[in-house]
């Protein structure tokens, strides 16, 4: 599949699964260096994260997952991508004072909804001082519970209903810009197919995508879509 304009998106099955290949092995490789700067006895199963929490009532529980997500009882929630500047105290008008605040030996213990977050996140709080930081395994199952397909679709087609109602505002030559935190390049690379297709809409410039591994930010998809009077988009 292709979105033709001044720049072209082409995926394929072949393109697709070697995508997914590199994601992961990226992904994991950066899961084993956090398991190597946390350390493994400080990865702890939900019995024991919950008898850390009923001894010391002034530990953190924090949820790492993005907004509008299941998120545990009693749980902080913040997302993997903002938690790089939250729990610092550099710039203080970004900073979250519940992390950043806290005494750096006091405990905090991190989870999201499978576990790959939350070690990611524990690895980012040892980086910045945090000294007593435990990564609860096993995840959050009650989001795992809310998730499903079908809530991917809707999604998709909420993210349509909103690129509509933002696109009258755009006028002939005018740009507009898609941007999502999905990083299924399937899912992306048909949106955008869709919207060239029925508003007569061509890629500007190749789409930017980044990849969870990228530390410091939580993966994206960005493209901009100019219109053009006169024109039909050219779908290859």
């Amino acid at each position: 599949m292709s979105v033709g304009g001044p720049s072209t998106v082409e995926v394929t099955s072949e393109t697709s699964l070697s995508s997914l290949r590199a994601l992961m092995s990226g992904f994991l490789s950066k899961l084993e260096e956090a398991r190597r700067v946390v350390g493994e006895p400080n990865f702890i199963g939900p019995q024991a994260a919950k008898a850390f929490l009923e001894d010391d009532p002034s530990a953190l529980l924090l949820d790492v997952q993005d907004p509008g997500s299941e998120v545990l009882p009693g749980a902080y929630n913040v997302s993997l991508g903002t938690l790089f500047f939250k729990a610092s105290s550099d710039l203080e008008e970004f900073k979250d004072a519940t992390i950043a605040d806290r005494p750096r030996d006091s405990l905090i213990i991190v989870t999201c909804m499978y576990g790959g977050q939350a070690a990611l996140a524990a690895q980012l709080l040892c980086e910045y001082g945090y000294a007593n930081v435990k990564v609860m395994q096993g995840g959050n199952e009650d989001a795992r519970k809310t998730y499903s397909d079908n809530r991917l679709w809707k999604w998709v087609a909420l993210q349509r209903e909103i690129f509509e109602a933002a696109l009258k505002y755009v006028k002939d030559s005018g740009k507009i810009v898609y941007a999502t935190c999905s990083v299924l390049e399937e899912e992306n690379a048909q949106q955008i197919r869709f919207f060239c297709e029925k508003f007569g809409l061509y890629l500007s410039h190749p789409p930017l995508h980044a990849r969870p591994q990228s530390r410091g930010m939580d993966g994206f998809f960005c493209a901009t879509l100019e219109r053009r009077s006169g024109g039909e988009a050219k779908i290859a």
